[in-house]
């Protein structure tokens, strides 16, 4: 190929991509609120990504600041992104729990990105933050999932019987399940509680054992764990309308990207929870028995029956459709 051709190539290029991204440009900046403080892992790893490949897809011309819990309490993101304060948000369920347990419920679902969107789950999820002013970006799935944090190992017979243990109230189920009596109690006065055995042990996310010191107050966590953990990366509605459909294609497109490697990655990190508390002196208890056989089951009813009593008909309709395609109990 002559160095003409070449060239002329080189400058049509050139052309082409000034003129798919020059409608990017003015209005691609995003402030996204993140419900976690920049030591946890994900925050790194899922949203600070996200931000980061469309970056290098738009070759710059989408750009995201951010703000966490220290600037603003998390559990006030989500109304913030609905009135349109702040562009977008990455969240959990459990944070806006009181505007819709949808999020919560996601945790009993299992199944893979493809399988997700297949199955109409995703649509579902779509179709219910929409009707509440927000879009849905992505919804990345960690397989790591729930555990318990123990002060004395699972009894002899198997159960928990006798414990009390710390849990959200969307816990309360499988607890009850294990024998275990269920507290409500501020996170803020868990530990003192473990440290005074007040508390027999807290049921909590797998994936940061460490972030919260409750380790320093038991000496066990059990296995298996149990559940996933679903974020969800929204923008509000509003400000989504304004885009040109170049822009929304790069958010839908890293969306799936970001999902697909955070499922895969999730299987890999399945043991780094274990070697964090084993490093810290806790040791696994397991689950045994009939228990163990049953913790999908207790999980996923006790979502189910918290999230549907707070939510009603759209929650019982998730859950018939996520039974129907064998992704949840």
């Amino acid at each position: 190929m002559s160095c003409r051709s070449t060239a002329l190539i080189a400058a049509l290029v050139a052309g082409l991509t000034t003129l798919l991204f020059a409608g990017l440009a003015a209005a691609t900046e995003f402030r996204m609120l993140v419900s976690w403080t920049p030591t946890y892992e994900d925050v790194s790893q899922v949203a600070e990504r996200y931000a980061r490949k469309l970056g290098e897809a738009s070759q710059g011309a989408i750009a995201f600041s951010f703000a966490g819990p220290e600037s603003v309490p998390a559990n006030d993101h989500f109304a913030l992104v609905r009135l349109g304060i702040f562009d977008a948000i990455f969240t959990h369920g459990s944070f806006h729990g009181a505007a819709t347990p949808l999020g919560l419920a996601l945790d009993a679902v299992h199944a893979d990105p493809a399988t997700m969107r297949e199955s109409g789950v995703w649509g579902a999820t779509e179709a219910h933050y929409e009707a509440l002013g927000l879009k849905l970006l992505a919804m990345p799935v960690s397989r790591v999932g729930h555990h318990l944090l123990l002060r004395d190992p699972v009894a002899a017979d198997c159960t928990l019987a006798g414990r009390r243990l710390r849990g959200a109230p969307v816990y309360h189920g499988l607890l009850g399940a294990l024998g275990a009596e269920a507290v409500t109690m501020p996170v803020a006065e868990t530990r003192s509680a473990l440290a005074q055995g007040t508390l027999d042990g807290i049921a909590w996310p797998a994936l940061d054992p460490l972030h919260n010191h409750w380790h320093e107050a038991t000496r066990y966590f059990t296995r298996p764990t149990f559940g996933n953990y679903t974020y969800l990366l929204l923008m509000n509605l509003e400000r989504w309308r304004t885009l040109d459909e170049d822009t929304r294609e790069l958010l839908r497109a890293q969306g799936v990207t970001l999902e697909v490697r955070t499922w895969k990655r999730s299987r890999k990190r399945a043991s780094h929870p274990d070697a964090a508390l084993n490093r810290q002196g806790l040791q696994a208890s397991n689950l045994c028995g009939e228990q163990a056989e049953a913790l999908s089951r207790y999980w996923a009813e006790s979502v189910w029956a918290f999230t549907i009593e707070q939510g009603g008909a759209p929650l019982a309709a998730l859950r018939d459709l996520a039974r129907a395609a064998g992704l949840s109990e």
